[in-house]
């Protein structure tokens, strides 16, 4: 008996160690991928963080940095940086006999920048709740709308209505362009994820409308988005999502487990 939970013992194991095998595979051909399409889509990682002003010399050279990219985006240079890091968390546990449940968490956090001028001042848009909304005391732009919806965060006395420029406002209530912030000179996009084929282009794309709008220059023009999100469609990548030795150590471990398992029953 004690040779059969042994057995079992030692399939899990094995069944683990597989799983993380692959999932690590994984891991590494989306990254493969990823880097590829940017590089095949005008990205392009040959950047110097320090060479910038903070924020983006900060996120750069952070140890939490999995990469850093740039690209022309109409007339702005938008650049991209991906932290990745891991939190520990412990959960109390439900009852008195229960103990503590620790249990660790990846995190993803993806920038958007854009150098402005310095001359813009800082401030951060947030989205209001609808209580926020009825009660609204903070009116940044005299636009009910707007005001309503958004809450601008600003140093006492600094004038930030000027540059909420009407197109700006609008692009923001139809949620053409997510919300934002500014650090010294510096826009900034943040997202809570990582990057991905699907959405750098298209978030570049955001930032670069914000900064045009905020400079008090014309977008993007629709021709040149379009066409980056057609190369984005058409483009078909070299990878798979699995290979063959992905399968194969997948049913390996299985093979593991179900004979463990066979062998547990069969020796009662």
């Amino acid at each position: 008996m004690i040779g059969a939970i042994v057995a079992v013992i030692a399939a899990f194991m094995i069944a683990g160690i597989v799983a993380g095998v692959v999932a690590a595979k994984r891991e590494r051909r989306r990254r493969a991928e990823f880097l590829l399409f940017a590089e095949s889509h005008g990205w392009t990682a040959e950047i110097d963080p320090a060479a910038y002003p903070d924020p983006v010399a900060t996120a750069g050279q952070s140890p939490r940095t999995q990469c850093t990219l740039e690209k022309r985006i109409g007339a702005q240079w938008i650049i991209m940086n991906w932290h990745r890091w891991t939190e520990t968390v412990i959960e109390p546990g439900r009852g008195s006999d229960d103990s503590d449940r620790v249990r660790e968490i990846t995190k993803d956090l993806t920038r958007y920048f854009a150098l402005l001028s310095t001359s813009i001042p800082d401030m951060t848009v947030k989205r209001r709740s609808r209580v926020g909304g009825r009660l609204r005391r903070n009116q940044a732009t005299g636009d009910p709308r707007f005001d309503r919806t958004f809450r601008i965060e600003h140093r006492p006395g600094t004038e930030v209505a000027s540059f909420l420029t009407p197109d700006l406002r609008a692009d923001m209530l139809t949620k053409t362009v997510p919300l934002w912030e500014i650090e010294n000179g510096v826009l900034i996009l943040a997202f809570e994820d990582r990057p991905t084929i699907d959405n750098l282009d298209a978030r570049a794309i955001a930032t670069g409308r914000v900064a045009a709008r905020l400079l008090g220059e014309a977008p993007p023009a629709a021709e040149e988005t379009d066409q980056i999100v057609r190369k984005r469609i058409d483009w078909r990548h070299p990878y798979r999502d699995h290979s063959p030795s992905d399968f194969l150590a997948g049913f390996l471990g299985l093979g593991a487990l179900i004979a463990a398992i066979i062998y547990l029953v069969s020796h009662k």
